[in-house]
């Protein structure tokens, strides 16, 4: 598996659950939760999703006591996401070993759909997916991810106990349940 290794910006390389992935409390180094970051457009709006991406990441480490997470990416449908991956990865040389196929799979799917299934889809839109957020949304926001960190832990909490959800069953996943979907816009006010 290859993942977005968040904290230096290269990609690593983890192969199993041999090696302990997926293991302990959710939002460890060993168990991060996963920033979906569903990229779509030419390669500004990839490097401003990204942005967005990172500024949740930053978040969750600075405002929920050092919570680990790392990005995954997810490439739109489209053709035109090619073209901007070779423009990122052209002008940004440590793009080179990231995966922007990494959130297309059927293992994704799959998680989502189980965590739809765990948390409904009332919740998941409401404080999981975030989407376009702006300056003047900046508040709306925090509240929102203090209810994922809320969820989050009590998954957590649930799986040390011995007795997780029964959604949280892909010990060996690439991608956490529960995880954050992102495919908003970064801007200025964002990181305020």
């Amino acid at each position: 598996m290859t993942s977005l290794n968040t904290t230096t910006a290269t990609a690593t390389t983890t192969s199993s659950a041999a090696e302990g992935w997926r293991t302990g409390p959710l939002g460890t180094p060993t168990n991060p939760i996963t920033i979906l970051c569903q990229l779509g457009g030419e390669m500004g709006n990839q490097l401003s999703r990204l942005a967005g991406c990172y500024g949740i990441k930053w978040i969750l480490e600075e405002d929920f006591n050092n919570l680990t997470s790392q990005i995954v990416l997810r490439h739109q449908d489209s053709r035109k996401w090619t073209r901007a991956k070779k423009s990122v990865q052209t002008c940004f040389p440590n793009t080179r070993a990231w995966d922007f196929e990494a959130g297309n799979t059927d293992h994704f799917q799959k998680q989502q759909a189980a965590m739809k299934n765990w948390l409904g889809e009332d919740i998941f839109e409401s404080i999981f997916k975030y989407t376009r957020f702006g300056p003047f949304r900046v508040e709306e926001f925090r509240m929102r991810m203090e209810e994922a960190v809320k969820i989050i832990r009590k998954a957590a909490a649930a799986a040390a106990d011995g007795a997780p959800p029964s959604a949280i069953v892909f010990q060996n996943a690439t991608v956490s349940i529960p995880y954050i979907h992102a495919e908003m816009y970064s801007d200025s006010g964002y990181f305020q």
